[in-house]
């Protein structure tokens, strides 16, 4: 998690810098080219800080009173390896980490920070026991032969053309 300033510049523990903007997923690349000034600010923080991380969240269609204009669940990146171009910009190969929930809402210098919890994932039983349908065709005896009988017979498994 990367700390964040008050007023007074003293840390405020549990904030982080969002980048609204895509969607993203745990596990999952994320390459991100950086060019508008706050989120150039925002990703040389990130990379001064030693942290490395943001959160991801994806813009609010609308957004009712009170409300912040980003969703309130998000993705933790970490930031891999960034390139910077003369001009400032930069391309930054990021890999989620883990889902967040929004807190609490701010801004810093023109970026939404949020105050958040993380979301633990939890193992999908099915998947976890063996048990999710198979996809057709995916198994060998599908075809009425093993796999190493197939790659000896190539013709095996191929139509003839209508004559």
């Amino acid at each position: 998690v990367v700390q964040q300033e008050d007023a007074a510049g003293n840390p405020l523990e549990g904030w982080i810098p969002v980048f609204v903007c895509s969607l993203a997923f745990p596990g999952v690349k994320c390459p991100l080219h950086i060019f508008e000034p706050r989120y150039r600010l925002m990703l040389r923080r990130c990379l001064q800080s030693g942290g490395r991380s943001f959160g991801m969240c994806l813009p609010r269609e609308a957004s009712a009173p009170g409300q912040g204009h980003f969703e309130d669940v998000g993705t933790l990146l970490r930031i891999e390896s960034c390139k910077f171009t003369p001009d400032g910009r930069s391309a930054a190969d990021c890999i989620g980490t883990s889902r967040f929930r929004v807190l609490q809402r701010g801004e810093r210098d023109g970026y939404a920070i949020a105050r958040v919890e993380v979301i633990a994932d939890e193992p999908d039983e099915e998947a976890a026991a063996g048990s999710l349908p198979e996809a057709p065709g995916s198994k060998p005896e599908a075809s009425g032969s093993k796999p190493e009988e197939r790659a000896s017979n190539p013709k095996e498994g191929a139509s003839k053309p209508e004559e």
